[in-house]
């Protein structure tokens, strides 16, 4: 499962971003996040107590797998190749045109197959850039840049969300039974905004910059308002600042979650793979994959020991870490929505 899901964090938002013309590339590049959090949902929904949430039956819920990978081991042989990669790689142009008019279901693509010609050949003598490569002076911008916001996607606090929400919801003063619920709930909100922000992305006056600054502020500004609320609920001996408190920081996770699921969420996924050329789009891929699932490690590894220690005050260590890459991110990103490869080429340099 661990070499299944390293293959997939790379060559799946490669594929979403090379697939669909320039206009829709961030509405598909948002797919592999939508993703995410419906198959989320669903394996809360298969974890509650009286579904396979107890301790004799939740192994059944690996079971379930079996469904996804059925249907993918079904549909992806129907998949067409991208037609960047036959152009580029294979150097075959009858095939990238076969594929392409497959895509777009239509026979008219003689114009954008002659914009992949142009670019295949602007490529065609270029060598494959390797994962030590993408740190030269040619691509370390670019690449730190990459790392920073897959790291975001973790260190923003949302994985506390997914991995702690019930028991968060509990300290906040609900019930076990309603906070299993609250936690559906979080997780419909987050399908909910990152499908608007699918909508959002390619739009004229918003677009990738906009929504990732939004959306990577509010996780700094709910982080600091969930320490103050959850404090609240600890420390205020008023029973009427205690449910002030409790009704805050289920209100700040939902800000929360709104905000990963606006920006940090989706769009560092294909973001990566838009500010890398073609010969270092797969190394610069799988170089921002392994951080990202480290970075989730990592929190899924340290937040339970350092909330026992610092308790609600480990959301300041969420805050801190995003403030600074918030400032990185600030500085440092560009707009690629509507952009080709050789614009995006010219804007990161």
């Amino acid at each position: 499962m661990g070499i299944a899901t390293g293959i997939g964090s790379s060559i799946v938002p490669i594929y979403l971003t090379e697939i669909p013309p320039i206009h829709l590339r961030g509405a598909f590049g948002s797919l592999q996040q939508f993703t995410f959090v419906v198959a989320i949902l669903i394996s809360q929904i298969l974890g509650l107590p009286y579904i396979f949430g107890s301790d004799e039956l939740w192994p059944w819920v690996f079971g379930f797998t079996f469904i996804p990978i059925a249907l993918q081991l079904i549909i992806l042989p129907l998949c067409p190749e991208s037609p960047k990669f036959e152009l580029i790689v294979k150097k075959d142009v009858k095939k990238a045109e076969i594929n392409l008019m497959k895509l777009r279901t239509s026979s008219d693509v003689k114009a954008e197959l002659y914009q992949l010609i142009a670019e295949a050949e602007h490529t065609s003598d270029v060598v494959q850039v390797s994962i030590p490569q993408l740190f030269n002076n040619t691509y370390l911008h670019r690449t730190i840049l990459a790392i920073v916001l897959m790291c975001s996607l973790n260190f923003c606090g949302i994985n506390a969300v997914y991995f702690y929400s019930s028991s968060i919801f509990e300290k906040a003063g609900l019930s076990y039974n309603v906070s299993l619920y609250a936690t559906l709930g979080v997780s419909v909100i987050n399908i909910i905004q990152t499908s608007i922000s699918s909508k959002l992305v390619d739009q004229p006056k918003v677009g990738r910059r906009i929504l990732q600054i939004i959306g990577l502020g509010g996780t700094l500004i709910s982080n600091l308002l969930l320490v103050g609320s959850m404090s609240l609920t600890k420390y205020s001996s008023n029973n009427t600042l205690q449910k002030v408190g409790s009704c805050g920081s289920i209100l700040f996770m939902i800000l929360l979650v709104v905000s990963y699921a606006t920006g940090p969420g989706p769009i560092p996924w294909f973001y990566v793979s838009e500010i890398f050329p073609t010969h270092a789009r797969g190394a610069a891929s799988a170089l921002g994959g392994a951080f990202c699932l480290f970075s989730g490690f990592l929190v899924g590894i340290v937040f339970s020991p350092l909330e026992d220690v610092i308790g609600q005050f480990s959301f300041l260590v969420f805050a801190c870490i995003i403030s600074c890459l918030f400032v990185y991110i600030y500085k440092n990103m560009v707009e690629t929505k509507g952009k080709t490869v050789e614009e995006v080429e010219m804007k990161c340099k």
